[in-house]
């Protein structure tokens, strides 16, 4: 599935130098993780913290539903940008 998106006002996805001078894919993607990660833990839904101690996978190789979607350790993420 292919999806095209126009935005209505800037996106903010600056560099070091803090300026917007492209769009950076990175700081998008994890944007949007932190949204969904927010909209999971808002609706009673587990998600890992993945700069914490207790990161996907576990130490069954359980991932939690972000990582499954954006990806962790070993484990790509499921679309592309």
């Amino acid at each position: 599935m292919k999806i095209t998106l126009q935005t209505l006002t800037p996106l903010w996805t600056g560099g070091v130098d803090q300026t917007c001078d492209r769009l950076h894919e990175t700081g998008l993607i994890g944007s949007l993780r932190w949204w969904y990660e927010v909209l999971v833990r808002g609706l009673g839904g587990y998600a890992c913290d993945p700069t914490g101690e207790d990161r996907c996978p576990d130490k069954d190789g359980n991932r939690c539903v972000a990582c499954e979607l954006f990806g962790c350790t070993g484990w790509a993420r499921k679309f592309r940008l």
